[in-house]
């Protein structure tokens, strides 16, 4: 077996894994891109919600940021967790960050 052979054979095998991979790489990354639009499209339904009953336009400001930033959040540690990273130590961080 020479050296070629063996690239090759590597190559061959890189190339598998890619596409034993990309199905979850490309759910991970649709998974991303719509939960971003449904948290902005949440914090933006919340802010109306919170300006049609008058509340104060700094409370509502500060409301919708800390539901915008939790819902990304959450969807960063669910990409996360699908495309393989442990995401235990996350959580028990953003837990102790809460407490």
């Amino acid at each position: 077996m020479n050296g070629l052979e063996l690239n090759q054979e590597s190559l061959n095998k890189m190339v598998l894994m890619v596409w034993g991979y990309a199905p979850k790489l490309l759910l991970a990354i649709l998974t991303l891109i719509v939960g971003f639009w449904l948290s902005k499209k949440i914090a933006k339904s919340l802010l109306g919600v919170l300006k049609i009953n008058h509340v104060d336009a700094s409370l509502a400001s500060w409301m919708t940021s800390f539901l915008s930033i939790t819902l990304k959040a959450v969807v960063i540690i669910s990409v996360a967790s699908m495309i393989g990273i442990e995401t235990t130590s996350f959580i028990a961080v953003l837990g102790a960050a809460g407490l």
